[in-house]
């Protein structure tokens, strides 16, 4: 962050002809792409790489191609373009299957898992994970092998098998904490939290979810803060504490919202229509679930079958509490509403962000 201002100067510099190392403009962008992912700036790395890409000596070297493929593919995948993110590695892959570089194919089949796990080909991304397992454990890459450990519990997690969610996680957990990759377990906190909130298990979700709080400020990963105050507001609204929830809840949406996470952001309304049927707002409530299920649909995330469940359960609970007719209309007025509308509506429902959201929104712009 202190440098970034000198980094974005280096990097127009590498574009230009004066530059001795035609690949340079490459290497800067795919070398930041952790710090872009983990500080809310993926427009901006995207864009970096997308003008890399271009370049002659980057499109004539399949080294560099792979990696400038991947890194752009990645930080599409963390921004929610997961059709694009898919197509960008299935060419890196054809890349570095071909140049025979082992970690970077199992770096790539990794990523490859989470994008087709979102467009809901669950099968096609455990096997995608699972070899990528078995790429990063022959070569002895114990990070990736922790990583890949977590995007199975994410692939378990959304089939629904949460005995097996919550082992690879753990398993997960446990090897990034002896190798000390304080983002990976901070994730794996807070999925761990997911999972124990599935269970009914308050009280342990809890304890995973300040857990991942802290493991994310400690990384500096502000997108994982985002997450887990996401869910540490869905915990305290369960347990009634209204208050609590509106900051939490408000908290995150807003840093989904200042970081361009658009999956996290239709979460986010759905995570206030809950917000807004505790506080009787049942009409709001409604809009908001249509709204997201909009967005859901034209950003191309498929809902997990538990999800869906859960989503036309609430929806089934709203429409007992309102007039037929006033039900529908409320459903109209949300699938209309674009998704700044409908964000600007939820976040209504929040307390005004305090002086630290606000200073971290502006740093993010």
């Amino acid at each position: 962050e202190a440098d970034l201002d000198k980094l974005r100067a280096a990097m127009a510099w590498a574009r230009g002809d004066h530059c001795s190392d035609p690949l340079l403009a490459a290497k800067i962008p795919v070398a930041l792409q952790g710090f872009f992912a983990m500080r809310g700036r993926l427009h901006e790395g995207r864009e970096h790489l997308r003008l890399a890409a271009e370049l002659p000596a980057v499109q004539q070297t399949d080294v560099a191609r792979a990696h400038t493929l991947y890194a752009g593919a990645a930080l599409a995948h963390v921004q929610g373009y997961p059709v694009e993110a898919q197509q960008m590695l299935r060419e890196c892959l054809a890349l570095r299957r071909k140049l025979q570089d082992d970690e970077g194919t199992a770096g790539t089949l990794s990523t490859l898992a989470m994008t087709l796990q979102s467009a809901g080909e669950s099968a096609d991304a455990q096997a995608a994970a699972e070899e990528a397992r078995e790429l990063f454990e022959r070569i002895g890459n114990r990070l990736g092998l922790a990583i890949v450990q977590m995007q199975l519990g994410h692939v378990f997690v959304y089939l629904g098998r949460w005995d097996a969610a919550r082992r690879s996680t753990q398993q997960a957990l446990a090897l990034a904490r002896e190798i000390k990759h304080l983002e990976t377990e901070g994730e794996c906190e807070w999925l761990l939290g997911e999972i124990a909130q599935s269970d009914g298990d308050s009280s342990v979700a809890h304890a995973h979810v300040q857990r991942a709080l802290q493991r994310s400020a400690d990384a500096g990963d502000r997108n994982g803060e985002a997450r887990a105050k996401g869910s540490l507001g869905r915990l305290v609204l369960e347990q009634g504490e209204l208050d609590a929830a509106r900051s939490a809840l408000g908290s995150a949406l807003r840093a989904y919202v200042a970081f361009e996470m658009r999956s996290e952001m239709i979460d986010g309304l759905e995570d206030h229509a809950d917000l807004a049927e505790a506080m009787d707002q049942v009409e709001l409530a409604v809009r908001l679930r249509a709204a997201a299920a909009v967005a859901r649909q034209e950003i191309g995330f498929v809902p997990s079958p538990d999800r869906q469940l859960r989503a036309d359960g609430r929806l089934s609970d709203l429409r007992a509490r309102l007039d037929d007719a006033v039900f529908e209309a409320a459903v109209k007025a949300g699938l209309g509403w674009p998704l700044k509308q409908a964000l600007d509506a939820a976040l209504a429902l929040a307390p005004v962000a305090d002086a630290a959201e606000k200073a971290a929104a502006l740093a993010a712009a």
